[in-house]
């Protein structure tokens, strides 16, 4: 994640803390007739956070930045609306707030309050970002032909608005002014010190990545094909599953995974009642995996195909797959047909976040057309990854490989907050039943 962007989040965020919490804490005792109880104020300090995080108010689109009011206005107002409905619930609870029709039309009065102050910091905000920032979207590029058609198709892919010139006379004077900073094949020579180029751009202060850096840094993917195999060794070789940090992914994912089928029974319950009488049986469905280290592994998963829907071999699934059935296109939508899989998590066969486990009957080919494609089997496969919450399902050898590129980029850069990035985007496109959308 890129300064930019972080700084983005963390200025949303503190100040839609800040403005929460001095209204909370200053028109509480309004409602209650009493002091603000900071219990209840930080829980729906943490509820407004969470739920705005979840509708995507804290992240930033490049292209529709500047058409982000309506969006604001939309995300605050169900805030509001679901904010009203915990502050129910919390009355008909607790014996601390009695509730009553003054008292909640003075909560309505107070996040009302607070919607309109945080519509009107965020709108600004995106107008300073707008402004300061993504004006400056040019980058001079140093490249090979192939590399630098590749850098404008996956730009074009992603749908951002970032433009790239491709310098020809490295000795040019340029307006430092317009671009924001230099790109440069790694895999070209250069005597970069001796370019004019370089140096107005370095006394200019402006960035000079490389295009894997680039790719890193504001695409957060890491392509296969600019990756060497020495550098994805020594990442490999780095990765110690006895550290402190894969001790705590561990126990994280045990403790969550018994959490959620503990919680989740019921609907667990009811989706195998739904399946029984419209499907019929088998509800459930096992299947073999490449785990860790090219391992295999059996996973299981509710049902979501007609029976004998691989009758013929082994075949991708396609977003209008018509061997799906209609509980298993729900099922998909919202990735509940994985939650078995919390049992293979619990065994320690896979992880709650990680590369997804590929078929072997995929993976032998993959193998053999896809650049450095066993590389995402040196971590535990996971129920979502990264590539999971950034595209959707893969149908083909293409979004095979920018999946990987993915898968790369998590492995490389994994730590316990990019987990907990992955994580709450998980949430977030179950809560709007997003499992077949895609940047591409």
């Amino acid at each position: 994640m890129n300064w930019i962007k972080s700084s983005y989040i963390f200025t949303s965020v503190i100040k839609d803390f800040l403005i929460i919490f001095f209204i909370y804490n200053n028109e509480f005792n309004k409602i209650i007739n009493m002091p603000a109880n900071i219990l209840i104020i930080l829980f729906l300090i943490i509820y407004w956070l969470l739920f705005s995080y979840i509708l995507g108010q804290y992240e930033i689109d490049y292209k529709e930045l500047k058409n982000k009011l309506l969006s604001n206005i939309v995300n605050t107002l169900l805030v509001l609306i679901s904010s009203n409905i915990i502050y129910i619930t919390i009355n008909l609870i607790t014996d601390e707030i009695s509730f009553n029709v003054i008292n909640f039309y003075l909560f309505i009065n107070i996040t009302s309050k607070i919607s309109i102050y945080i519509l009107i910091f965020q709108s600004i905000i995106d107008t300073i970002l707008q402004k300061k920032f993504f004006k400056k979207n040019k980058w001079l590029v140093i490249s090979m032909e192939k590399d630098f058609a590749q850098l404008i198709q996956t730009n074009s892919n992603f749908k951002n608005n970032f433009e790239f010139i491709k310098l020809t006379d490295y000795n040019q004077k340029i307006d430092c002014k317009e671009i924001k900073g230099l790109v440069i094949d790694q895999s070209i020579n250069y005597e970069y010190k001796k370019l004019n180029i370089f140096n107005q751009i370095k006394k200019s202060n402006l960035e000079i990545l490389n295009i894997l850096n680039w790719y890193e840094k504001y695409l957060q993917i890491s392509p296969n094909n600019q990756n060497s195999l020495d550098l994805l060794i020594d990442v490999q070789s780095r990765l110690d599953f006895k550290s402190i940090n894969y001790r705590i992914k561990r126990i994280g994912d045990i403790f969550f995974s018994l959490l959620l089928l503990i919680t989740l029974a019921p609907l667990i319950v009811i989706i195998s009642l739904f399946l029984f009488f419209l499907e019929g049986n088998p509800i459930f469905y096992s299947q073999v995996r490449t785990g860790l280290n090219s391992n295999y592994i059996k996973i299981i998963k509710f049902r979501t195909m007609v029976v004998n829907a691989e009758i013929n071999g082994p075949q991708w699934s396609v977003k209008d797959d018509k061997r799906v059935t209609f509980i298993g296109k729900l099922l998909r939508k919202f990735r509940l047909d994985e939650l078995p899989q919390l049992l293979n998590v619990i065994k320690g066969e896979m992880s709650l976040i990680g590369p997804r486990p590929e078929r072997p009957e995929f993976d032998k080919e993959l193998r053999e057309k896809i650049t450095n494609y066993s590389f995402r089997y040196s971590v535990k496969p996971g129920l979502s990854g990264w590539a999971q919450v950034n595209y959707h399902y893969s149908s083909n050898i293409n979004d095979a490989i920018n999946k990987l590129n993915y898968d790369i980029y998590y492995i490389k850069h994994q730590s316990i907050f990019l987990d907990l990035i992955i994580l709450f985007k998980t949430i977030k496109i179950i809560f709007f039943a997003r499992g077949w959308t895609s940047k591409f």
